[in-house]
């Protein structure tokens, strides 16, 4: 596992985000285009996501990145295991330097991985860049709040304020739906 770019030790968990896990999906497919080709995810983590979309979303193309190729190494075997192997590719890299061509992609999603990068600023503006035009970026994320739950200080998470902020700041269009812990975005181009 990755937390601000710095490699951390642990064992990798599907235990459902908390207990919040059904929610969460229930939320990112109600705001999923289902017509979309070829979707990247921002965090494969234990691929609960990926495995999630690559079973709904038949004819698209779902990309997942992350830094960990241990975690890539666990989902690729779930994935063959799930007959969804044909659908979903796996690539190892980070969010700040997306291995993608500009425009490329109708649908980019990340769902509880933004509190482990450093610098948001350059993932917003790599997901800009990979983005259609008329494309839509999902995300997911515990709030400060969150922070007694899991044992960590409050500023381990992103506020809403500094992901809007952020998002405002690059002159992109934002909607954001808050939960008690957590907080779910559409980010689109103006």
């Amino acid at each position: 596992m990755f937390y601000r770019g710095e490699k951390r030790k642990g064992k990798l968990l599907e235990r459902g985000f908390h207990g919040f896990g059904a929610k969460i999906r229930e939320e990112v497919l109600k705001r999923t285009t289902l017509s979309v080709q070829k979707i990247l995810d921002i965090g494969t983590g234990s691929g609960r996501n990926l495995r999630l979309l690559a079973g709904i979303l038949k004819d698209a193309r779902i990309f997942s990145i992350d830094p960990s190729l241990k975690a890539l190494e666990s989902v690729k075997g779930m994935l063959k295991v799930e007959y969804l192997e044909e659908n979903a590719a796996l690539v190892g890299g980070v969010g700040e330097s997306l291995p993608f061509k500009d425009g490329s992609c109708g649908l980019v999603f990340s769902v509880m991985s933004l509190h482990h990068i450093s610098n948001i600023e350059d993932v917003l503006m790599e997901v800009v860049r990979v983005l259609k035009d008329d494309g839509k970026f999902i995300v997911v994320d515990w709030t400060p709040s969150a922070s007694k739950l899991m044992n960590q200080p409050p500023s381990h998470f992103l506020s809403v304020d500094v992901f809007k902020s952020t998002v405002d700041s690059l002159e992109l269009s934002c909607q954001i739906e808050e939960f008690p812990i957590w907080y779910i975005s559409e980010v689109q181009k103006i």
